[in-house]
């Protein structure tokens, strides 16, 4: 059964997701760096002046580590690949989708596609999706 959060609880929801985004991220641009660079001034370099820049979005990132892991060293470089395409996605939503009311209870349940009929629920399900993406991404960062 799935239970559509409050108020409160959505925007919890909410904020873990986007707030873990920002972590994976930097994350992105700090292991592209790395991945470049020759050297320690090198990297940072590349971390400030080309991957932690609004040019390089977190979409751009995410194209050019996968065809890192596709041709170099991660063997489970599908499940990175779709975790990381779906916490963009899901960011994506959730930052520019717009609230949609309970029409039973004053509450923030939804968030709707302005341009389409598509919801997103906003509820422990998601965020229980979103941990288990988000711990195969950390995973890869921390190996």
């Amino acid at each position: 059964m799935v239970i559509i959060a409050e108020s409160d609880e959505s925007k919890r929801i909410r904020g873990i997701i986007l707030a873990d985004c920002t972590t994976i991220d930097m994350e992105l641009s700090r292991f592209l760096s790395d991945y470049f660079g020759e050297t320690k001034d090198k990297k940072q370099e590349l971390f400030n002046l080309v991957f932690n820049t609004d040019f390089f979005n977190f979409h751009k990132k995410i194209e050019i580590l996968k065809r890192i892991v596709n041709n170099d060293f991660w063997s489970d470089s599908d499940a990175l690949i779709e975790a990381l395409s779906w916490l963009r996605k899901t960011r994506n939503q959730l930052a520019h989708w717009l609230w949609n009311f309970s029409k039973s209870q004053d509450e923030f349940s939804f968030l709707k596609n302005p341009k389409k009929n598509d919801f997103i629920r906003i509820d422990n399900a998601l965020l229980k999706e979103h941990e288990e993406k988000f711990m195969k991404i950390l995973e890869f960062f921390n190996a």
